[in-house]
């Protein structure tokens, strides 16, 4: 439970308009780097993120998923 919090504190950031673009994209390689694989649930509602300036978030999420076989 504590750890799905902290996945949770990391990756689910209100993000209007995409003002938090680059922190999200910078716990998502923190998340990479580091193999946490129950963000995977999290990563999906990312790579679903829609509008066009959430584009990079989608794709960093797809990319993570695609390493870790996870769609």
């Amino acid at each position: 439970e504590l750890k799905k919090r902290a996945i949770s504190t990391l990756l689910d950031i209100p993000n209007f308009l995409g003002f938090k673009n680059n922190l999200i994209l910078e716990n998502m390689q923190i998340v990479e780097e580091l193999g946490v694989k129950e963000a995977s649930d999290d990563l999906v509602a990312l790579s679903k993120t829609p509008f066009f300036w959430n584009g990079k978030l989608r794709n960093k999420a797809k990319d993570i998923l695609g390493k870790w076989n996870v769609r």
